[in-house]
């Protein structure tokens, strides 16, 4: 009787990952070679604890990088950890099949929501971005969390990219902005509306990018529901 109900659960959870990023092929490659060779010690559970400590490491380091721009150092290296355990840890799940579907899924969400926040608010608070971006874009980081979450339960799909930008491109970018930053951080770049930093630079292309890929997903998917379940009578 647990069995049947166990498929059950499983069945009722299952979805279809849906991502077109430029790293994915690859990125799924090298995932599966470190699953298939790491320690039977390390468990999902840890690599997502991990994930979680690296998003720490993040926001504490662009705090103090405010006053010591060698810390953006350290912010690359935990974007690094950050990439490394909270995208291994599915992987590896999948891997052993040891998948707890429900459980996996709300704890990687609940985390990553957390992460997102303490890093966009250490990046705000570093002099380096401003407050009102890192939230707008933490914002939209929202939205986007809450349209997956909904496509995961009206079509059991889970979309992980946007305009085939996912988050490891995010993290990619990030990094790079962070070794920009550790040479250059005035605010050099100058637009009709302002003089930004190469992070608020691109916190403004993420907004401008991903605001419209959200509108059109949004708008893609209620009409296609709608054609799915048309109106009665």
């Amino acid at each position: 009787m647990a069995k049947v109900k166990s498929d059950r659960v499983k069945e009722q959870t299952k979805h279809k990952r849906i991502n077109h990023s430029i790293t994915d092929p690859l990125e799924r490659r090298v995932l599966l070679w470190f699953a298939a060779r790491m320690p039977r010690s390390i468990n999902p559970d840890i690599l997502s604890l991990g994930g979680f400590l690296a998003a720490i490491l993040i926001g504490v380091s662009y705090v103090l990088s405010k006053n010591n721009p060698i810390f953006l150092w350290i912010a690359c290296l935990g974007f690094a950890l950050n990439w490394f355990c909270d995208s291994l840890d599915g992987t590896l799940a999948r891997y052993r099949k040891i998948e707890r579907p429900r459980y996996g899924y709300f704890l990687d969400h609940s985390l990553d929501v957390i992460s997102i926040t303490i890093i966009l608010t250490g990046l705000a608070f570093s002099g380096y971005g401003r407050l009102e971006l890192a939230w707008a874009v933490n914002l939209l980081y929202l939205l986007m969390v809450i349209y997956t979450t909904l496509t995961n339960f009206t079509s059991r799909e889970f979309q992980i990219s946007f305009a085939y930008v996912g988050p490891t491109e995010v993290r990619l970018l990030a990094i790079f902005a962070s070794i920009w930053t550790y040479f250059n951080g005035t605010k050099f770049i100058h637009l009709p509306f302002g003089d930004f930093t190469f992070y608020e630079a691109i916190m403004i292309l993420l907004i401008i990018v991903f605001i419209p890929a959200y509108l059109l997903s949004t708008i893609s998917q209620i009409n296609r529901l709608s054609k799915e379940e048309p109106p009665r009578g």
